[in-house]
């Protein structure tokens, strides 16, 4: 996939403020699940329009109630291209670049990063 990465969040290193999906800066396009676990959907940022593939993917540890969250966002062009990417596992969108990790581990660690 071919994206032209054109959003301010590419510039730098983005901060969690930025990646808030929050109406703050994103718009929601379209919303394929939403559960307390796992949720995605199409995101347009507010500030330069590009579309975004976003998922919400929470880990339960049942344990010590430390639960690792994976926020995956995708540049994309299209809604088609999100309803392809929709089809695919939480697993599997790890293969797909680019794609902006925002990351919460069991550890506490905090991880933002962009996968080429």
């Amino acid at each position: 996939m071919e994206t032209k990465l054109r959003c301010h969040l590419i510039e730098g290193t983005p901060t969690e403020s930025d990646l808030s999906p929050s109406d703050a800066h994103f718009d929601v396009i379209k919303t394929f699940e939403e559960d307390s676990h796992l949720s995605r959907r199409i995101l347009k940022c507010k500030r330069c329009g590009q579309l975004y593939f976003y998922e919400f993917y929470e880990e339960i540890d049942w344990k010590e109630g430390n639960d690792s969250q994976y926020c995956t966002y995708i540049p994309i062009e299209t809604v088609e291209e999100a309803e392809e990417l929709n089809k695919k596992s939480q697993f599997a969108l790890l293969g797909v670049v680019p794609r902006l990790q925002d990351d919460f581990l069991q550890d506490g660690t905090k991880t933002i990063e962009w996968m080429r």
